[in-house]
C-alpha cells in the first residue's frame, strides 16, 4: 500500500497493543487488494455460501459492514471503498492516539455515528452468544441461525459460552 509506512509508522508509536494493531494493519492490507472484496475475522464462519447467501455484489461496491453492531468481523468494498475506510480509520486513531484501547471496532463505530453515511451497515452476522444462551445445544439451536450469513464466535461471546456452561474445558485459553 502506498501508504504502509505513514500508517505502520503512527500505529508502532501509538499505546496500542501490537493485535490492535495487527488489526489496523489487516485494514491496509484489503485497501492494497486489486479489487477490494471481503474481509472476515478468523473467527466469523459463513453460514451460507457467498453467491447464494446474499452477501450482495462480486465485487462489492459501496464499503458494507455485515454486523449491525458494526463489528468488523465480516466486511466488504470496493478497493475505493477500502481506501476510504482505511483512510478514515487511521485519521481516528490517530485522534484518539493516547487511548490503548482505540480499536478498530471502535474507531469503525464513532465513524457510524459521526457519518452515517460513510458505510452500508446490514445484518446478518450472528453473536455466537445467541446460540450459547440456549445451552444445552440441540438440533433445534440450528434452526436459529437460519436468516444470518455469518457467525462470530467473538472473545465476548466465549466467555458468555462459558458462563451459559455451552463451552467447556476452555482452560488456557
Amino acid at each position: 500500500h502506498p501508504k504502509f509506512d505513514e500508517y505502520d509508522a503512527r500505529l508502532r508509536s501509538s499505546p496500542l497493543s501490537e493485535y490492535q494493531r495487527m488489526c489496523y494493519r489487516r485494514w491496509i492490507a484489503m485497501a492494497a487488494t486489486v479489487g477490494g472484496g471481503y474481509m472476515s475475522d478468523f473467527d466469523t464462519f459463513p453460514l451460507k455460501s457467498a453467491t447464494s447467501g446474499g452477501f450482495g455484489p462480486f465485487p462489492p461496491r459501496k464499503f458494507t459492514v455485515h454486523d449491525a453492531g458494526a463489528v468488523p468481523c465480516l466486511l466488504s468494498g470496493s478497493k475505493s471503498e477500502w481506501e476510504r475506510l482505511t483512510e478514515r480509520l487511521m485519521t481516528s486513531s490517530a485522534s484518539h492516539g493516547g487511548d490503548r484501547r482505540w480499536s478498530d471496532m471502535h474507531a469503525l463505530q464513532d465513524l457510524r455515528r459521526s457519518d452515517p453515511n460513510a458505510m452500508v451497515t446490514v445484518g446478518g452476522v450472528m453473536g455466537a452468544q445467541d446460540l450459547f444462551e440456549l445451552a444445552p445445544m440441540r438440533r433445534a439451536s440450528c434452526d436459529q441461525t437460519r436468516g444470518y450469513k455469518a457467525i462470530h464466535f467473538s472473545h465476548y461471546s466465549i466467555d458468555l459460552g462459558m458462563q451459559y456452561g455451552a463451552i467447556e474445558g476452555a482452560e488456557g485459553r
